[in-house]
């Protein structure tokens, strides 16, 4: 049996109260996901570059220009994030 419901003028009036709240919740979630992204790639980025790095050292050691490479790049990277998190 297919109901056809409607909201009250109480529940239209009560939706609008709340919208700020929803708004807020809704922000809440999103900035909670961004974060949670964020992370993951993270953590993929070091993992595979910490397997790349130990699947190579069982051939050779790990030269002065990829160590230089290595704490230029992350040094750059660490900069660019923090630069963008204070905008």
């Amino acid at each position: 049996r297919r109901m056809n419901d409607r909201i009250t003028a109480a529940g239209l009036a009560e939706l609008d109260r709340r919208r700020d709240d929803l708004a807020g919740v809704e922000n809440g979630i999103a900035a909670s996901v961004q974060r949670r992204d964020v992370e993951l790639m993270l953590q993929h980025f070091g993992d595979d570059l910490r397997a790349e790095l130990r699947r190579y050292t069982l051939r050779e050691p790990i030269g002065p220009a990829t160590l230089e490479t290595v704490r230029t790049v992350l040094e750059d990277a660490r900069a660019a994030i923090r630069s963008t998190l204070r905008h």
